[in-house]
């Protein structure tokens, strides 16, 4: 396969993840507006928004970074993975990143707002 056909299949996959991504956002949307009302679903969408202000933060370019880094050596990949989800494996460069980091700080706004503490 040559490189054109490999960026046309490539980007063809993507776009339909796209659309499929967010048909299924859209579903739920209005599911998640059906139940919760509109007072609930308020409460919801602040605390959604105030969430993802903080996961701006808790990112801060570590997606790109793994990318870029996967890209330059595949063999790298079950490492990365592995460390992204559970911590088990410390990669190559000395950078902390967790996915349980992530969830647990996104998760005290996300809690705050709700009225839970």
């Amino acid at each position: 396969m040559n490189t054109i056909q490999t960026i046309a299949k490539n980007t063809g996959a993507l776009a339909i993840s796209n659309v499929i991504t967010s048909i299924l956002g859209f579903v739920l949307l209005i599911y998640i507006a059906r139940y919760l009302g509109e007072v609930g679903f308020g409460k919801y969408s602040f605390a959604l928004s105030f969430t993802a202000l903080f996961t701006i933060v808790a990112n801060l370019g570590i997606n790109n970074y793994i990318i870029r880094e996967l890209a330059r050596n595949k063999e790298l990949t079950n490492e990365y993975l592995t460390n992204v989800l559970i911590k088990i494996a410390k990669p190559k460069p000395t950078i902390n990143f967790s996915l349980w980091k992530t969830l647990i700080v996104g998760s005290i706004p996300f809690a705050l707002n709700a009225n839970i503490f």
